[in-house]
């Protein structure tokens, strides 16, 4: 976008007509692979295939997106489609012009604010509903992995905003080579060569 003067848009078509060629061959070819369930691989192959066609489950399939639409909710199914598309694309713009107008750091720094807004509303929502998503004891020790996870994107977050000059740690000299002060050495270096006192 620097170099070449390439349009976010231009940028964003050329990511939708990749990823649709992409995923298009990926679906026409597991169309015609079946998931085994074989125990070594049983964990993964329940994760990732979850098309069910003629009662066998593929990671995709083409024969199975009529049947989806001819199901009872098929008005839900196509608002759903519908609206993820435009989200998507939404989320991708955004994406491109939080890069464009700042840095690729400030959207990396958006995933661990992202992560932990889900786990509060995860606690929140654990706290309205009766059964307990941290009682299932689907995970062992549960509760200490989720406060590890929770705490690690607290302390990311803290360490992106200071590293983005956001939360300044004016102690030990830590602030010396901040823009900022980069900026005003500068400036003091300019007017002094020139023998003309700062305005400011």
């Amino acid at each position: 976008m620097d170099l070449k003067y390439v349009s976010e848009k231009k940028l964003l078509m050329i990511y939708g007509l990749m990823g649709a060629i992409i995923s298009s061959i990926i679906c026409i070819i597991t169309t015609y692979f079946k998931c085994k369930n074989e125990t070594p691989m049983k964990d993964i192959y329940d994760y990732i295939c979850k098309v069910k066609y003629n009662d066998t489950l593929y990671f995709d399939n083409f024969n199975a997106f009529p049947q989806t639409f001819q199901d009872k909710d098929r008005l839900i199914i196509i608002l759903k489609t519908v609206l993820g598309i435009i989200f998507f694309y939404f989320n991708k713009y955004f994406s491109i012009l939080i890069i464009k107008n700042f840095t690729p750091v400030h959207l990396i720094f958006s995933f661990p604010v992202y992560y932990l807004i889900q786990k509060i509303i995860l606690i929140v929502n654990t706290e309205v509903q009766e059964e307990s998503f941290f009682s299932k004891n689907r995970i062992n020790y549960i509760k200490y992995k989720f406060s590890l996870d929770v705490s690690g994107d607290i302390f990311s977050s803290i360490g992106f905003l200071i590293y983005l000059e956001i939360i300044e740690l004016n102690f030990c000299k830590l602030n010396y080579n901040l823009r900022r002060k980069i900026s005003e050495r500068a400036d003091d270096e300019k007017y002094g060569y020139l023998g003309i006192e700062d305005e400011n």
